[in-house]
């Protein structure tokens, strides 16, 4: 049984959707470097109509950053209700079960693309936009070895424990 914890949950959502944040960043940071620079150009060259290119880039650029952490708090209130209960979760031949008081899903093996493994989740994905968290610190280690075999087994991690 896992109780509800916001503060895991919020790491959670950021772990699960860290590539899209690191591309938001990216592109943000790109835009406001692509905008200064070609303020600096407008500038020197005393192209006075031109300076309002290099804004439009800079604001899109903090436009970026900003929505990356609108998005943050976004996912976390749509997964409120969801995350707000007692969770369990059962690892067996059919797949692997997420069980709760409003709600329960069952990835079944054959639709498991990878498990990812950190020193305090399991990330359990299912094709490109779905994914199940397994937080490590409820799980005993005797039946921690058993769910990671089961993954081994099938292929999803390696042998030896490469822990992020």
């Amino acid at each position: 049984m896992v109780p509800p914890d916001e503060v895991r949950q919020l790491r959670m959502i950021k772990q699960l959707n860290a590539k899209m944040m690191q591309r938001l960043t990216l592109n943000g940071v790109l835009y406001m470097s692509l905008g200064l620079i070609l303020f600096f150009f407008a500038v020197a060259l005393e192209a006075g109509p031109l300076i309002g290119v290099p804004a439009v880039f800079m604001i899109v650029g903090i436009w970026l950053l900003s929505l990356r952490l609108r998005l943050a708090r976004k996912l976390m209130k749509r997964a409120m209700p969801l995350l707000n209960q007692i969770l369990t979760y059962r690892v067996d031949d059919e797949g692997v079960t997420q069980r709760g008081a409003i709600s329960s899903t069952t990835y079944y093996w054959a639709g498991i693309s990878a498990v990812v493994e950190t020193g305090e989740f399991w990330f359990i994905r299912v094709g490109k936009l779905h994914a199940m968290t397994l937080p490590r610190q409820f799980v005993p280690p005797m039946e921690a070895a058993v769910i990671r075999g089961a993954f081994v087994q099938r292929g999803l991690l390696p042998a030896a424990p490469a822990l992020v």
